[in-house]
């Protein structure tokens, strides 16, 4: 049996082809300045200013994966509130840190 290979792989193999770029990629390169998130710029976060965990929602409760079901409608807003920021704060966790298979296990 035949390997199947993208036609174009051959391409990504010559290593000339690295050395020419071709304008736009200068512009595109020097325009990510223009586009940075400071994660310390206060104009994005400000985290001097301490976030009321127990009646604001850290990010839209809609977002979340028990808005909109029978529990959500049975808890009280306090209550969706703690879930919703419980839930944002896993996925989070789960985003920064990766959700290694001894974490689902409970290992």
């Amino acid at each position: 049996m035949t390997p199947l290979i993208h036609p174009i792989f051959g391409a990504m193999l010559d290593v000339e082809r690295y050395g020419r770029r071709t304008s736009a990629f200068n512009k595109i390169i020097s325009a990510t300045n223009d586009h940075f998130w400071g994660p310390l710029d206060k104009d994005y976060i400000n985290f001097d200013k301490s976030w009321d965990l127990e009646n604001d929602y850290l990010i839209d409760p809609e977002l979340t994966a028990g808005f909109d079901t029978a529990v959500w409608d049975k808890l009280s807003e306090k209550e969706r509130v703690k879930l919703a920021n419980l839930d944002a704060q896993w996925a989070q966790d789960a985003f920064a840190e990766g959700l290694s298979d001894e974490k689902i296990r409970g290992r």
